[in-house]
């Protein structure tokens, strides 16, 4: 959404150009309308000065700079930040494509041969007409390509990556991939659903792209980037691929979840979603989740309070929350409380 991204846009700027930005808006801003913004400028030591400036100064969000106030001091603990071990992963074999490949698309076009034969369909007629097309010297050159050793082919001009991946079960993802690049180098996203399920690694699939020869500078905005990797992970092309299996690329890509946490309600929870799977949870985030977990999102509050389960900040945040004006989130709090086993934060 425009405020969204007006309030990623700040957060850019460098910190010496906050005051001079917000301080006119935090003067001025009811609670109602300033909230996303507090929370922003409260996860940080520079915006929070600034909050506490604009409630001395008698602006009506003084509650809300409490409460962001609050929710720093309870997540400001030591926590021993140990590396993350990371499972193994599958690497797909490089397997050259060979006389399978081969046999396998004389098979198919012989197919398409004889239901165009047998149809008074057009479409049918037509990949007939196709089919006759290609000769045995096609054959060779399109496995060429899937090889990574050409860059043209007749066969890849007269059917599609799609048509080829069902025909040619043999086929890997690099070597469909390598075709689809040659093809056409947008919607390779597409791509990876034809050969992978739901417990595929994304590790695995980023080392496929790698090995494709799909890089960053042939690719830009239009391909397989880091950001179209996570979105397929999470459901953007696929919805079931388990994030109990794509936490570790997220583990090695660190900037996304925070990316995520930031955006849109989908994408939080996504970044939610994943990050339950992490054996606990990066400090870097820990801001950003312990804003969810007292939100009023029903949807994401119990994800982040759940992603926050192991944390030592986890009972002073739900504490905090028995406080809130809002009947629901004191509930919520309680809640969590109780999940935690401790009576602590709950007053006689």
């Amino acid at each position: 959404s425009p405020r969204t991204a007006a309030l990623r846009a700040f957060e850019e700027l460098p910190r010496e150009l906050w005051a001079d930005a917000v301080r006119p808006v935090l003067a001025k801003a009811s609670a109602a309308r300033a909230g996303d913004l507090v929370n922003l400028l409260g996860r940080d030591a520079t915006g929070a000065a600034l909050l506490r400036e604009a409630a001395d100064g008698g602006a009506k969000i003084a509650a809300l700079v409490e409460k962001a106030a609050q929710r720093r001091e309870a997540i400001d603990v030591d926590v021993a930040e140990e590396p993350l071990v990371l499972p193994p992963f599958e690497v797909l074999p490089d397997v050259p494509a060979g006389q399978a490949v081969i046999d396998e698309l004389r098979t198919r076009l012989a197919g398409e041969i004889a239901r165009g034969e047998a149809s008074d369909q057009a479409w049918a007629r037509n990949n007939a007409a196709r089919a006759r097309k290609i000769a045995d010297a096609d054959l060779v050159e399109f496995v060429a390509v899937a090889n990574g050793e050409g860059k043209r082919s007749k066969l890849l001009r007269e059917f599609n990556t799609w048509w080829l991946s069902d025909a040619v079960p043999s086929l890997t993802l690099v070597h469909l991939l390598r075709l689809r690049r040659i093809e056409n180098s947008r919607h390779l996203s597409g791509v990876i659903g034809m050969r992978v399920d739901a417990t595929t690694d994304l590790r695995t699939i980023e080392d496929a792209v790698r090995r494709a020869g799909v890089h960053t500078d042939q690719i830009g905005a239009n391909g397989l980037d880091d950001e179209a990797i996570a979105d397929y992970g999470v459901g953007w092309y696929r919805a079931d691929l388990d994030p109990e299996v794509t936490w570790p690329w997220f583990a090695e890509h660190p900037a996304i979840l925070p990316e995520w946490l930031r955006g849109e309600a989908p994408k939080v929870t996504a970044a939610l979603g994943v990050l339950a799977h992490f054996p606990r949870i990066p400090a870097d985030v820990v801001p950003l989740v312990a804003q969810v977990a007292l939100s009023e999102s029903r949807t994401n509050r119990p994800l982040a309070q759940a992603a926050l389960t192991s944390h030592p900040a986890a009972l002073a945040l739900a504490t905090q929350g028995l406080t809130d004006g809002k009947g629901e989130i004191r509930a919520a709090a309680a809640g969590w409380i109780a999940r935690q086993g401790s009576p602590d934060g709950i007053a006689p």
